[in-house]
């Protein structure tokens, strides 16, 4: 048994992995460290690319969803401490360096979480998209305590994780949230670690943000009784885009360029969210 075991889920990003695993490579804690990465039913060349990579474990994970590809990662870890990111992340070369530094600091901590910095990798095409992006980037510095940690920053004691069973496989969103507040509510602290820093693209379409916004719906659509779930959602989503609009209106320190294209995404959001509902009243399957 190590110490550490990473993994990475990847699906059709190919290209994008390979940045990843060179940046995780360079970190100091990541030497001896076991590297595995999750491959959830890829169309491209990811199986490929990892074979060919050093040091590197490649699962498979056919069932559709990251949350059931995480949990195949976490079966196979064998580290004391277990790390997620996702292969379109940027991890800073002391990332985990940092966040075991505070993971061991306290054996009775449940999940570290540092920050998820935005930024532009060249291939945003939607100001919209950009400036909803930099309204409503992650809050991991707010979030993390209060037990809401996303898994393109996580580490924690695989102990801590096989105890709850690990993420609900069936999720198609959210399931990080899901895990990481019954960790907390446990009684294991969610700690966030300014330190260690994990990088992420911008969505910079609005094609994304949908693509986003519709695995979350699908995500809720189990959450429900099927018979109240369509309404539920169509007054959830109402509710949520309208306090959005308000927050992008109200919130001062927002040049206006920024807030007016941040609200032209939010209305656009708002539309899709109902569509997607409507969509699935209809018979339509979730979207992965």
């Amino acid at each position: 048994e190590g110490r550490l075991s990473v993994v990475v889920l990847s699906y059709n990003r190919k290209g994008a992995l390979l940045e990843t695993l060179r940046r995780l490579r360079e970190g100091e804690a990541t030497r001896d460290a076991e590297i595995i990465v999750v491959d959830n039913g890829s169309t491209d060349a990811t199986a490929e690319i990892v074979r060919r990579a050093a040091g590197v474990r490649l699962l498979e994970e056919r069932r559709t969803g990251s949350y059931a590809a995480r949990n195949r990662g976490l079966a196979a870890a064998r580290g004391r401490y277990v790390a997620f990111t996702d292969s379109d992340c940027v991890p800073d070369p002391l990332w985990l360096e940092n966040a075991l530094a505070v993971a061991q600091d306290d054996p009775s901590i449940g999940i570290v979480g540092g920050p998820v910095e935005l930024f532009d990798d060249g291939t945003a095409t939607s100001t919209a998209a950009v400036a909803y992006e930099t309204v409503f980037g992650f809050d991991q510095d707010k979030n993390v305590p209060r037990g809401r940690c996303v898994t393109a920053n996580w580490l924690s004691p695989r102990e801590v994780l096989e105890a709850q069973g690990g993420f609900d496989a069936g999720r198609r969103s959210g399931g990080d949230t899901a895990l990481s507040g019954v960790i907390h509510a446990v009684g294991r602290p969610c700690v966030y670690a300014p330190a260690a820093v994990v990088r992420h693209p911008f969505r910079g379409s609005i094609g994304e943000l949908a693509g986003k916004l519709r695995r979350i719906v699908g995500g809720l659509w189990f959450g429900q009784r099927p018979w109240l779930r369509g309404p539920r959602l169509c007054l959830k989503g109402f509710l949520e885009h309208g306090e959005r609009f308000l927050y992008v209106l109200l919130k001062p320190g927002f040049p206006w360029r920024i807030r007016l294209a941040a609200l032209r995404a939010v209305c656009i959001l708002a539309g899709v969210w109902q569509f997607e509902v409507w969509r699935l009243m209809l018979g339509g399957d979730p979207k992965r």
